[in-house]
């Protein structure tokens, strides 16, 4: 999904807490026709994030790359995965 409001970028979501390789690859490429960086570093920063959010007791985390802002939740509860690439606020 674009979103435009109040921020600019991109969110998906997967309906499991292991989403494939190819959903990885597909939010950076659309990553990076939002925030203009190269969709190898948003890929990379998904990924990492994802980890993160894993070992985080509140299931969320973020990570910033230059020139974007990776924010990923999911639920131990319920099982999804949803990661959002962002333009810094002001760009």
């Amino acid at each position: 999904m674009l979103t435009c409001y109040p921020y600019f970028g991109v969110d998906a979501q997967w309906g499991s807490r292991l989403p494939p390789e190819v959903f990885f690859r597909a939010i950076a490429k659309a990553g990076e026709m939002v925030t203009g960086q190269p969709a190898a570093a948003l890929e990379a920063a998904s990924r990492r994030c994802y980890r993160r959010a894993l070992a985080t007791p509140n299931d969320y985390d973020n990570v910033e790359v230059p020139g974007a802002r990776v924010w990923c939740s999911t639920d131990r509860d319920n099982p999804y995965f949803s990661v959002d690439i962002r333009r810094p606020q002001g760009k």
